[in-house]
């Protein structure tokens, strides 16, 4: 991995500093099925993926990290 890479230690950081910019669009929230989120770029493997929700994370299916949204 590289040393600059997004972490989900540097991600959780950085979204607890962002000062609710980096909130999910819930107008990007697939309407037929509220656990997914489609064609959204990873910001930790860059796939572009169809994330998956919880009411208190995001998941990438991709690279399988999970953060608190």
């Amino acid at each position: 991995m590289l040393d600059d890479a997004l972490t989900k230690e540097k991600y959780e950081h950085q979204h607890a500093e962002c000062e609710g910019l980096c909130e999910i669009d819930p107008s990007r929230i697939d309407l037929a099925d509220e656990t997914k989120m489609p064609c959204v770029t990873c910001p930790f493997c860059k796939e572009i993926v169809t994330a998956e929700l919880t009411p208190t994370t995001i998941h990438c299916p991709a690279c399988k990290i999970t953060v608190q949204r």
